[in-house]
């Protein structure tokens, strides 16, 4: 009773405002495309087993103030085609998953639009990549993995106080640390390869439209 008393004396004092709970928010982004750019392992350029894809991601987020967003999101990337670029691979990658942490900073929150720029950090983890082995009766499953780091920018737009919906882009940098190859038959005689790992980007574009409880 005291404390309580206490911080309501000084508030005014001190020219503050008691701290607000941070607000919960739910976002979903379509991607219209992510294209992939650079090399999945070392000589190899990504676009040989892996196609332009269409991003789906949830973000849960808290938002602690109004320029400040801060959460979780998963995004699961489907390809757009599975004709492989490189004829020895004859079942490309189908999807690319992502899960990390992000946060946005809100640049005008009481304008409409509302520019916003963000950053994602997390794993990426690429469906199998199945190639030609000794023979094409002896195929060669490819497992790749590595972290990510995503730049992101966009616009909010309010529809009434709840929900708000904009354009995105981001572009992200990865590199597969881990990646180990084994016969589809004999998946117990794999290898791992860590000293093959190259830099690539996804650079990505699409609609977000976020729900604030």
């Amino acid at each position: 009773m005291r404390s309580a008393l206490l911080a309501a004396l000084l508030v005014p004092i001190l020219g503050g405002k008691p701290a607000q709970a941070a607000r919960l928010e739910v976002g979903a982004r379509l991607g219209v495309l992510a294209v992939p750019v650079g090399q999945a392992v070392a000589g190899e350029p990504i676009s040989n087993t892996t196609a332009p894809m269409v991003p789906l991601e949830i973000d849960v987020d808290l938002r602690f103030s109004p320029t400040l967003v801060v959460g979780i999101f998963g995004r699961l990337m489907l390809a757009t085609s599975n004709s492989p670029h490189d004829p020895q691979c004859y079942q490309c990658v189908g999807h690319v998953t992502m899960l990390g942490v992000d946060a946005l900073f809100h640049l005008a929150p009481a304008a409409s639009p509302d520019p916003w720029v963000g950053v994602a950090l997390g794993l990426e983890l690429p469906g199998d990549i199945f190639k030609a082995g000794g023979s094409p009766d002896e195929p060669v499953r490819r497992r790749t993995s590595g972290p990510m780091l995503e730049v992101q920018a966009g616009l909010d737009w309010p529809i009434g106080e709840h929900i708000a919906v904009g354009p995105w882009v981001g572009v992200a940098i990865g590199v597969y640390t881990q990646r180990s190859e084994s016969l589809e038959e004999q998946p117990q005689a794999g290898a791992s390869d860590p000293y093959s790992a190259a830099v690539h980007f996804w650079v990505t574009g699409g609609v977000r439209v976020t729900v604030r409880v």
